[in-house]
C-alpha cells in the first residue's frame, strides 16, 4: 500500500513538474528548453503547429466571470481549416496570471494533454474536435437568461418613473419619497450589501453579493437572484443594475406602493 501511494504521489509530482516546465520562447513552446511545436498567436487564437510546420489545432483561451471572487476559464477550439468547432473548459490546478501559461498548463496537466516531453500529441487533437463540446453556447445561454431577466425587472423600476435622489432615497419627480436604498460594503474585501427600505423607514429587503452571489431577500421570505457581478456601486444608484433591479422586484412585489 505505502509503496503504491509512493508511487502515486511521485506520478503526481512528476506531472506537476512537467507542467512547471512548458514555456514559449519566440514562437517556440519548449518542454525543459526543448522545442515541441511552434505557435503563431494573433487576437488571442494560438496556431499550434508541429515541428513541421504542419497545424494541428487554433486554441482561443477566454474567461467567464461568475462573480467577484470567481473566474472560469474555457477554450474555444478550431480545426486548421476552421471547419470544425468546439469549446471546452480543460480545466487544471493552476492559476498564473497570464492566458498564454494557463493553456500551457491546462493543455499539459488537465483532462487533454496536448503538450507531452515528445512533441504534441495529434490523438489528443482528434480527441478534443470529436468531442462536439460546446460549453461557450452553455454559459452565454445562461448569461442570456440573467440578462433577459434584469432587463425585464429594471423595465418595471424604468416605467415606474421612479428614481434615486442624491440621498438614495426612492422618489418619484424628485419629490414624492417612497423608500430608499442604502448601499454599502460588507465584511470581505469585493463584497457588497444593498437595504431597501420603504417610505416609513422599515427595512423590506436585504441583497448581499456574498449570499448565494448575489441574492436579495424580503422581510417576508421572498428571495431572488441578483447576480453580483451586475453591481456598479461606484456609479449612481440609478446607473446601478442590482439597485434599480431590487426597486422593480420591491415594484412588482408591492413591497413598495406607488
Amino acid at each position: 500500500m505505502k509503496k503504491t501511494l509512493c508511487l502515486l504521489g511521485f506520478a503526481l509530482t512528476s506531472a506537476l513538474a512537467l507542467g512547471q516546465n512548458i514555456k514559449t520562447k519566440k514562437n517556440q513552446i519548449l518542454f525543459d528548453d526543448k522545442p515541441i511545436a511552434t505557435f503563431k498567436a494573433q487576437k488571442r487564437w494560438y496556431t499550434i503547429s508541429d515541428l513541421n510546420g504542419q497545424e494541428i489545432l487554433k486554441i482561443k483561451p477566454n474567461v467567464h466571470v461568475i462573480d467577484q471572487n470567481t473566474r472560469e476559464v474555457y477554450y474555444e477550439v478550431t480545426s486548421p481549416d476552421g471547419a470544425t468547432y468546439v469549446s471546452i473548459y480543460n480545466k487544471g490546478d493552476k492559476s498564473p496570471i497570464s492566458f498564454e501559461k494557463k493553456m500551457l498548463l491546462d493543455f499539459t496537466l488537465a483532462e487533454y494533454k496536448l503538450f507531452t516531453p515528445e512533441g504534441l500529441d495529434t490523438q489528443v487533437a482528434e480527441q478534443i474536435l470529436a468531442s462536439n463540446l460546446d460549453v461557450k453556447a452553455i454559459i452565454m445561454g445562461k448569461e442570456k437568461v440573467i440578462d433577459d431577466e434584469l432587463n425585464r425587472i429594471n423595465k418595471i423600476a424604468e416605467n415606474s418613473k421612479v428614481d434615486f435622489n442624491d440621498k438614495g432615497e426612492i422618489v418619484l419627480n424628485y419629490k414624492n419619497k417612497y423608500g430608499s436604498l442604502k448601499r454599502k460594503k460588507g465584511s470581505g474585501t469585493f463584497d457588497l450589501i444593498y437595504e431597501i427600505y420603504n417610505a416609513d423607514g422599515k427595512q423590506i429587503g436585504i441583497w448581499e453579493s456574498a449570499n448565494n452571489n448575489g441574492t436579495l431577500v424580503f422581510t417576508n421570505g421572498t428571495s431572488v437572484v441578483i447576480p453580483a457581478q451586475k453591481a456598479k456601486p461606484e456609479s449612481r444608484a440609478s446607473f446601478d443594475p442590482v439597485a434599480t433591479a431590487i426597486v422593480g422586484y420591491a415594484i412588482e412585489n408591492k413591497y413598495i406602493k406607488l
